[in-house]
């Protein structure tokens, strides 16, 4: 951590373009420029200060617009916002807008600190990266180090010493802080200061109402929601807490869903994450011997010998079930269409709409409400509607001059910059590259499309 990772980078010469990127809602555009062994940074066709490299890496947007950035100066590092230079540091690291406020995490003679409003946080040997956390109240946080402790540093507090630290987060609200720490071979949760534990192991921490996490203890994985331990498991995974505690757990061959007091199963594996839909009802997808199967609310439909995960949108549920090599489209348990193939189902927000793709022989098709309509391409895991269900996109291709563009139902289309798509996909994380990025980068791009 004594210099960023990722710099734009520098050559010589003729001016060129190192680096371009958009805010999350895609309506401010950021870009790196360099001429002549130099580089600025471009917002919105407004130019910064000439500076010998920029750390894109830790380069983040604010509201309207508002971007801060590392940058490396003749003797150091500053931080720019808004055209100006902060103070000078031996290293950057961590950099956040929030709520036009700007902090970030900077070393000075082999000591980090949290800049806040422009003051200097005690030092310490490290910061952990990516610890800093912000509530939705403005409290911050974040993991160091000092000589072999760790500690979490909330509201300028240290904790007790540890030997590691993980987890560091606020509830929604704002109120509460809590962690994961690990003290001389054992595990601990700690919430507004007050330990809980020791456990053997400690899987993960959801701050509540209800206060939930996964704990190892006395050879087995148990569920503590406000302290009281559940029953004891092999393994548990999957846990949901959004109206209702929830979770998959394993004893032997077998998967069970522990859905509050209710247990489900068994079954011989499991395919989705928990979800609930407005009326709170559970649902996921599961295979009992051969057959695949979804259960909404307990209500089991199936068998299927394949299933999509299920799309969600107000109290209503879709997905599409395979069955004697065909593709059944289902909404709310009715069978509505069989094709050849079919897939990428989405829901609108109040489950009022729908889309998917189909295949009709060699005839790919985009189909929304029950209208078709063909493209030469449509990338799958795209397609999405705006938040208040009256407008559709999703990202088509052209063969002849493979190009990609966010396509809207009104016609509008807005060109796919793959420049942009690869400095993206460099600035995320490692979970993001494990999956597909026409799932999670190329549909947040649409969403975000749709709210224009």
């Amino acid at each position: 951590m004594r210099a960023l990772a990722l710099l734009a980078l520098l050559g010589t010469g003729c001016t060129h373009l190192a680096w371009y990127g958009r805010s999350d809602d895609r309506r401010h555009v950021a870009s790196v420029i360099e001429q002549g062994g130099r580089q600025h940074v471009r917002v919105d066709m407004v130019d910064g200060p000439e500076v010998l490299g920029v750390g894109v890496d830790a380069l983040v947007f604010g509201e309207g617009g508002e971007v801060a950035y590392p940058a490396q100066v003749a003797d150091g590092w500053v931080v720019i916002r808004r055209g100006v230079a902060g103070p000078r540091f031996d290293a950057i690291g961590e950099v956040q807008l929030h709520r036009g406020q700007l902090l970030y995490t900077a070393e000075r003679s082999a000591q980090w600190h949290l800049i806040r409003a422009g003051r200097l946080s005690e030092g310490f040997d490290t910061i952990l990266p990516r610890s800093l956390t912000v509530s939705s109240t403005g409290r911050v946080a974040f993991a160091a180090q000092d000589g072999r402790n760790f500690f979490a540093v909330i509201d300028g507090q240290r904790s007790a010493p540890m030997d590691g630290i993980g987890q560091l987060r606020f509830s929604s609200d704002g109120t509460r802080a809590g962690f994961i720490g690990r003290r001389a071979g054992s595990s601990f949760v700690i919430l507004d200061g007050v330990e809980q534990g020791p456990f053997e192991s400690i899987a993960e921490l959801q701050l509540g109402p209800p206060d939930v996490f996964i704990a190892r203890t006395g050879g087995g994985w148990r569920v503590f929601v406000n302290g009281q331990p559940g029953e004891a498991f092999e393994r548990i995974a999957g846990l949901h807490t959004r109206g209702g505690v929830a979770y998959a757990a394993r004893r032997g061959k077998q998967e069970w869903i522990i859905d509050g007091p209710h247990q489900l199963g068994p079954f011989s594996a499991l395919k989705s994450q928990l979800a609930r839909d407005a009326s709170g009802r559970l649902v996921f997808v599961a295979q009992r011997e051969e057959a695949w199967l979804v259960s909404i609310g307990g209500v089991e439909n199936g068998p299927w010998s394949e299933v999509e995960v299920p799309s969600l949108g107000g109290a209503h549920v879709g997905f599409i079930g395979e069955r004697d090599r065909a593709r059944v489209v289902v909404l709310d348990g009715k069978e509505l269409a069989s094709w050849d193939w079919a897939g990428s189902l989405v829901l609108s927000a109040d489950g009022a709409r729908l889309a998917y793709l189909a295949r009709r022989g060699a005839h790919t098709l985009l189909v929304v409400d029950g209208q078709e309509r063909t493209f030469d391409v449509v990338v799958a895991g795209s397609l999405a509607f705006s938040k208040d269900a009256r407008r559709f996109a999703c990202v088509t291709g052209e063969k002849q001059t493979r190009r990609l563009f966010i396509t809207r139902d009104d016609g509008k289309r807005t060109a796919v910059d793959l420049e942009e798509l690869v400095a993206a996909l460099s600035r995320s994380s490692l979970d993001v590259l494990l999956t597909s990025p026409d799932v999670t980068l190329l549909r947040r791009w649409v969403e975000a499309e749709l709210e224009h």
